[in-house]
């Protein structure tokens, strides 16, 4: 275990990496970096500054460190995914990575299942266990605090407010304009299988796109792709029932993008359990229903993880405040009688009281 203060530090330099997860100072927090850091390296990842460098020019800004003892500590780290070692010619720059998405991530890309993995794993479970036992505890209430109804909000909910949700047409268009793609292991499913509780859907869907797909390719995390590739991927994302999905940035860029289901991923079910989902996370678009193709077969509504769909009689339903724009249910749809359209405004969704 590594002392307690460093790791108060680790927390506190975690805390500014921004991302979709705190770094909470409790047990599982302080379980989990003693297993990932050695003492060297969180020592000097709560020195390093918030924008990229190399080695040299951290060896300039840490004093009293040796040269070659820091080039060697910031390799080793960047091969674990630690931090983002970026090669571009004969430079290689170091940034530590937030939480999530990132560090966890890293971890489980490649798709290990020895005994450490499991063990991260295990270490990882507890952790967001405790952030979700944390935020329930301190969540307020709806009305007074004296009520016996008080609106938790999970951990699950939380991340889920950050969450942007692609269709298949947004997902090829960024294929087509990235110039660096690669793949690796839906870190929930691969979580889901190492507890006990496997998911029959792909693992290796899960696709970082930009420099830090060629960085984390370049470490062996991940694998590159074509273009090609990259669509066939997508397309066994598509044809498997999962949701694609990346958490938001500002200006719009997309570095991971997930390819989620309910059964296993927090965010997904995050949204799902919002009263409306559509307004839980950033949706962009909804399903519109030709009426005059629909032929009311009901093939569209088992593919729809938002229970947006439903068949009334014989009658296709669409709740809008439900639907999340992925179009997944289009997949499905021998008539074609099902579109994504742009949404007016999201709020029009809003149940009225």
């Amino acid at each position: 275990m590594l002392d307690k203060s460093l790791l108060d530090k680790l927390a506190d330099v975690m805390t500014t990496r921004g991302g979709a997860l705190p770094a909470l100072k409790c047990q599982p927090f302080y379980d989990l970096m003693s297993e990932l850091f050695t003492a060297e390296e969180a020592e000097l990842a709560v020195k390093l500054p918030l924008v990229a460098m190399t080695a040299k020019q951290l060896s300039q800004l840490i004093d009293k460190l040796d040269f070659v003892q820091l080039e060697n500590t910031l390799e080793s780290m960047a091969d674990k995914g630690l931090v983002l070692g970026e090669k571009t010619g004969v430079k290689t720059t170091y940034k530590m990575l937030p939480l999530l998405p990132g560090m966890m991530e890293f971890q489980f890309l490649k798709g290990g299942t020895g005994t450490r993995d499991r063990k991260i794993v295990l270490l990882i479970h507890e952790y967001l266990k405790s952030v979700n036992q944390a935020f329930a505890s301190s969540a307020p209430a709806t009305g007074d605090d004296a009520s016996p109804g008080k609106r938790i909000i999970t951990l699950e909910a939380l991340v889920a407010h950050i969450a942007v949700v692609h269709s298949y047409a947004d997902v090829l268009e960024l294929i087509a304009k990235t110039e660096h793609i690669a793949v690796g292991t839906c870190l929930c499913r691969h979580r889901g299988e190492i507890l006990d509780r496997p998911c029959v859907k792909p693992k290796d869907v899960c696709m970082i796109f930009g420099r830090e797909a060629k960085a984390a390719a370049d470490r062996g995390i991940v694998r590159m792709l074509s273009k090609d590739e990259a669509r066939h991927v997508l397309d066994r994302a598509e044809e498997a029932g999962l949701v694609h999905q990346s958490m938001y940035h500002q200006g719009g860029f997309v570095d991971f993008l997930c390819n989620c289901c309910t059964c296993h991923c927090g965010t997904l079910r995050g949204i799902k359990r919002a009263p409306v989902p559509s307004l839980a996370a950033i949706v962009r678009r909804v399903i519109e229903i030709d009426r005059e193709s629909c032929v009311n077969c009901g093939d569209c509504v088992q593919r729809c993880q938002m229970e947006a769909l439903k068949l009334e009689l014989v009658d296709l339903r669409l709740d809008e405040s439900r639907c999340i724009g992925c179009g997944l249910c289009m997949y499905a749809c021998p008539t074609d009688a099902l579109k994504l359209v742009e949404r007016v405004n999201p709020w029009d969704t809003m149940p009225v009281k």
